[in-house]
């Protein structure tokens, strides 16, 4: 089982998801943003997925052959987009980029704020 974390619930938490937007290439300034932002995430859902990548099929196509493999946590679920967070089963956390998905821990300098 995945679980989501998005920052949705308040102006806070909607301006961190954006700023996260704009990092578009820059892996290192866009885990910057999720470690001192990662109060405002919360966790919204959990996938039952195959990995990264059928977490975000599964969350952006919302089909209705999907919506048993989604458990939402919070009323409001959005999209998987740039900078919201993936927990995989084996507990690694992903962040999703402009290009695919990145470690968070993957710069120690960010990893000590997280951990």
């Amino acid at each position: 089982m995945y679980k989501v974390f998005q920052a949705l619930k308040s102006d806070e938490a909607l301006m961190a998801r954006s700023m996260a937007g704009l990092c578009f290439g820059d892996d290192d300034k866009l885990r910057g943003v999720i470690a001192k932002n990662l109060n405002y995430y919360d966790h919204v859902a959990n996938v039952d997925a195959n990995n990264d990548e059928d977490v975000f099929m599964i969350m952006n196509r919302w089909e209705p052959e999907d919506e048993d493999k989604v458990e939402r946590l919070e009323e409001r679920v959005s999209s998987l987009s740039v900078g919201d967070i993936i927990v995989r089963p084996d507990k690694e956390m992903m962040i999703v980029a402009s290009f695919g998905f990145i470690n968070i821990f993957e710069s120690k300098e960010y990893a000590s704020k997280i951990a």
